[in-house]
């Protein structure tokens, strides 16, 4: 699966990953889009509230 990871200031990158593997009461979504908010546009832009390698996209 491909996964959007900020990699620092203005700079995102699309990284293949291992799907993860669903417990016993979990469950895997197939998201074929995702948004942006407002914390996403400052991470992006400022380094507000991230780290390095974290994964974007979190309004789907």
């Amino acid at each position: 699966m491909r996964t959007a990871r900020w990699q620092g200031i203005r700079s995102i990158g699309l990284i293949e990953e291992q799907a993860p593997v669903p417990g016993p009461l979990d469950v895997v979504l197939d998201v074929g889009a995702c948004g942006i908010c407002g914390s996403d546009v400052h991470a992006f832009a400022e380094g507000a509230w991230i780290v390095e390698g974290s994964a974007m996209g979190h309004e789907f």
